[in-house]
């Protein structure tokens, strides 16, 4: 489950902390996430990873405990694009209370 946050600070929203976030980005970096997603990629929440301190260019990383995001899973849901996680975990009958709570 996705923190209780996650719709006023995640960078798939059109306003408000997500768009903030979304415009402080590299240039062109969620252009390339949007583009990644569209071709069935995942992308984990911003608030579930994990950024390397030797790292320069702050990059995070997926961890152990790292979540899908459900913006990026709503976008692909949107767009009727899914990924391979998400195809098996359908299989598995795992998505189904995720999709339900992020369509409300």
């Amino acid at each position: 489950m996705p923190p209780k946050d996650w719709r006023e600070t995640c960078p798939f929203q059109s306003s408000g902390p997500g768009l903030a976030l979304r415009q402080g980005l590299r240039p062109g970096r969620f252009a390339r996430i949007k583009l990644e997603l569209r071709a069935g990629s995942i992308f984990h929440c911003h608030k579930t990873t994990t950024t390397d301190d030797d790292d320069d260019e702050g990059e995070t990383y997926a961890g152990p405990g790292s979540k899908l995001c459900a913006g990026a899973l709503a976008y692909q849901d949107k767009l009727g694009v899914s990924s391979n996680y998400v195809r098996v975990a359908e299989r598995l009958d795992a998505m189904t209370a995720t999709r339900e709570e992020n369509r409300r």
